[in-house]
């Protein structure tokens, strides 16, 4: 997916990996690789980083609340 910044924020990965959330309650754990700053790592609700013109990849993965 292209976005509109070079700054992307958790809620707006989340957004695109699951435009309808799995269920009302779902967490999300989100990690990326291939970032301009910084490299890789996680994010959490609130944060950022800042992705390449090409090639940034996120994963999400949905968990329920245990």
């Amino acid at each position: 997916h292209a976005v509109a910044s070079q700054t992307v924020t958790y809620e707006e990965v989340v957004k695109i990996a699951y435009p309808t959330p799995p269920s009302p309650d779902a967490r999300y754990t989100v990690t990326y690789r291939n970032a301009d700053k910084p490299k890789e790592g996680s994010l959490a609700p609130g944060q950022s980083v800042e992705v390449k013109k090409e090639g940034t990849i996120f994963n999400v993965k949905a968990t329920g609340r245990s």
